[in-house]
């Protein structure tokens, strides 16, 4: 079958913090089973040892983004009959974005980046969550097994993915100030520990729901792109 591969950038392969995102992205995204979260259908390391994995293909016609679709939205204006639906399809695209990520609160896991460009449509109007590398595992600390290791390749001595210390609870650790300005949560580039990591998801998707109102990002002047 045809697949989706993906790598890290050449130009980032061999810094250690990317392949720990990279590797983090692969465990979790496999963890998560959900219609609105694409398959992970094999992981490895190719002939320069440098990790991938290959997951659900989405292509077609009808394909894009959700920044795609906004930005048609607000092309054609909402005083139009084909806006008003497509408005409408839009806004039910971000219920089905809340659905996806309640269910991933449900098994510890924070995504950290949610905004319009991380959000697919697929060509049978499936709603699909991508690019969970720098989602955070915030019930307990995820480690690699020495398997997982040896598959996707060593990263040294540090086999912990987060930061945080074997055992330690990840739940009030801070936040690395990630994310996408205009989607990210304030809290999220503050020095204070995150208590309460759903709160960053919960953000975002009012500011995806922003952005399918106004074509804009919070605090934006320009039509998202």
């Amino acid at each position: 079958r045809r697949v989706a591969l993906k790598e890290i950038h050449p130009d980032r392969a061999d810094d250690e913090r990317y392949q720990k995102r990279f590797l983090q992205e692969s465990l979790i995204t496999a963890r998560l089973e959900h219609p609105g979260i694409l398959p992970i259908y094999s992981s490895g390391a190719n002939s320069d040892d440098q990790p991938f994995y290959t997951m659900r293909l989405v292509t077609g016609e009808n394909a894009k983004t959700l920044a795609q679709a906004i930005q048609e939205l607000h092309k054609q204006g909402l005083e139009t009959h084909a806006s008003s639906l497509l408005y409408r399809q839009l806004l039910r695209r971000v219920i089905d974005v809340c659905n996806t990520i309640s269910y991933a609160h449900s098994q510890g896991v924070c995504h950290r980046d949610l905004k319009p460009a991380n959000i697919l449509i697929g060509p049978f109007s499936e709603t699909l969550v991508v690019d969970w590398g720098l989602a955070k595992n915030y019930h307990d600390a995820l480690t690699l097994t020495k398997s997982e290791v040896v598959q996707l390749g060593s990263l040294g001595n540090n086999d912990e993915i987060d930061g945080n210390s074997k055992g330690a609870p990840s739940s009030r650790t801070q936040s690395d100030g990630v994310g996408t300005r205009g989607f990210v949560a304030p809290e999220s580039y503050r020095r204070e520990s995150i208590i309460d990591w759903p709160r960053l998801d919960v953000y975002s998707l009012g500011a995806i729901l922003y952005c399918v109102l106004t074509g804009q990002s919070t605090g934006s002047d320009s039509t998202h792109a």
